[in-house]
C-alpha cells in the first residue's frame, strides 16, 4: 500500500511538472514580459517598413522580401497572442488583470492592422504595383487603428506600475 501511494504521488509529481501549473506571473515579471513583446513587435514592424521604404524612393523592392517581413511580424504576433491569450494577471493585481485585458485588446489591433493595413500593401507590391501615395495612405491608416489601442494599454501600465511602485526606465 505504502508503494501504491508512493508511486501515485510520484506520478503526480512528474504530470505537474511537464505540464506546468499554470501559475500567474510575478507582478514585474509580467510588467516585463509586456515590454518584451511590445519590442518584438516593434522591431518586426521596422523590419517590414526598412523593406517597402525605399519604394517611397522611387526604388524597387522584392515581393518576397515584404512577404517574408510580413510573415515574420504574422508569427510573432500569433506566438505573442498564444501566450497572452492563456496567462492569468499577476496574484492580487487587479490592475494586472486591466493590463492584461488592455494587452489583449492590444494585440487584436495589431491582428486588425496587419490584416486591413500590411497585407493590401504586400498584395499591391506583389501586383507589381506598389504606388507610394497608396503604401503611404495604408502606414497612416495603421497609425490611426493603433493609437487608441496603445494610448490606452500605456495608461494602463501607468497605473499598474504605480499601484506596485515600479519606477519606469528610460
Amino acid at each position: 500500500m505504502r508503494r501504491l501511494i508512493q508511486t501515485c504521488l510520484a506520478l503526480v509529481i512528474l504530470v505537474v511538472g511537464l505540464t506546468g501549473c499554470g501559475q500567474p506571473p510575478k507582478k514585474k515579471q509580467f510588467n516585463n514580459m509586456i515590454a518584451r513583446a511590445n519590442a518584438d513587435l516593434k522591431s518586426k514592424a521596422q523590419a517590414f517598413y526598412k523593406v517597402i521604404q525605399p519604394i517611397g524612393e522611387g526604388k524597387q523592392v522584392t515581393a518576397a522580401q515584404a512577404r517574408g517581413e510580413l510573415s515574420a511580424m504574422e508569427t510573432a504576433l500569433n506566438d505573442i497572442k498564444a501566450k497572452f491569450d492563456k496567462m492569468k494577471p499577476p496574484v492580487n493585481s487587479p490592475k494586472g488583470e486591466v493590463l492584461l485585458d488592455k494587452y489583449r485588446a492590444f494585440l487584436k489591433t495589431q491582428e486588425n492592422i496587419i490584416d486591413s493595413c500590411f497585407k493590401p500593401i504586400v498584395s499591391a507590391i506583389e501586383r507589381g504595383q506598389p504606388d507610394w501615395n497608396y503604401i503611404a495612405a495604408r502606414l497612416k491608416a495603421a497609425d490611426g487603428l493603433e493609437s487608441d489601442a496603445y494610448n490606452a494599454l500605456a495608461t494602463a501600465q501607468k497605473e499598474y506600475a504605480k499601484a506596485h511602485n515600479f519606477n519606469p526606465t528610460k
